[in-house]
């Protein structure tokens, strides 16, 4: 490898013609000199004789010299390009291992982040689910009643606080079922009625509702009312501080902070 290396600057155009340009320019200069050399007979024993020929051969030898040094600086040249190509093909190999480790790196960067990223979803929803963890064991449902209490076996005051009802009539009535099934009270117990999509009335337990406790909020109905148009929703405040709206169809929210009063 490294004779061919060594003489493949005799196979090389630059030093061909370098070489060429110099023997040619010392032949030139010989002619500028001496006349026409080749044209002139010898004349062996004079001293101009001797003179040109030693000339002639000082140039040659100086085109010789010339092109020796111009072989020398091609050989460094070419070794010097061959060493840098040496050393860009190196980089190149260097840059190509340099980007496959950034593309494993990125992939690894990739899936860490998508872990950490259900990670954190995956701590909201225990966190949510904490959150609404009382409230979503508060329920309410509605119950039709025709107004004589003794056909549901309830007690005598079931509903004595409705007051009396004018000329003897009996009205049927809706009750709201309230029940705590959680192991923390609820406070500000409210029941809102509405009668489509009109709010009709609300009543408030003043008391707080105690784990598995239940209450009943009775609205006595007037003459010729649909029952199917009463809608019972509950309020109240958990012991976070929380506030809720629980509706019949076992639906919940919370209220925002700020909004207990556009409930």
């Amino acid at each position: 490898m490294e004779s061919k290396r060594r003489l493949s600057w005799l196979t090389d155009g630059r030093v061909l013609i370098t070489c060429g340009v110099s023997l040619f320019a010392g032949f030139l200069v010989g002619m500028l000199i001496f006349g026409s050399p080749w044209h002139l007979p010898p004349a062996w024993g004079d001293i101009p004789t001797w003179i040109t020929g030693i000339a002639t051969t000082g140039l040659l030898a100086g085109a010789i010299v010339t092109a020796a040094y111009a072989i020398r600086a091609f050989r460094a040249q070419s070794q010097e390009i061959s060493d840098q190509g040496e050393m860009l093909k190196i980089q190149s190999g260097q840059l190509a291992e340099q980007r496959k480790i950034n593309t494993e790196q990125m992939t690894v960067l990739g899936l860490q982040a998508e872990e950490l990223r259900k990670s954190l979803e995956e701590r909201d929803r225990e966190a949510d689910q904490r959150h609404r963890a009382q409230a979503s064991r508060v329920f309410i449902w509605q119950q039709y009643r025709e107004g004589n209490p003794a056909l549901y076996d309830d007690p005598p005051d079931y509903i004595k606080h409705l007051g009396p009802v004018p000329h003897g009539e009996s009205r049927p009535l809706m009750v709201a079922h309230v029940k705590n099934a959680s192991d923390q009270p609820v406070y500000d117990l409210r029941v809102r009625w509405t009668l489509g999509t009109a709010f009709h009335s609300e009543m408030e337990r003043l008391i707080p509702l105690m784990p598995g406790e239940q209450d009943r909020q009775i609205l006595r109905m007037q003459p010729g009312e649909d029952p199917s148009l009463f809608n019972a929703v509950a309020f109240f405040r958990d012991a976070a501080e929380a506030r809720w709206r629980s509706r019949t169809d076992g639906r919940f929210d919370e209220i925002p902070a700020g909004q207990e009063s556009a409930e």
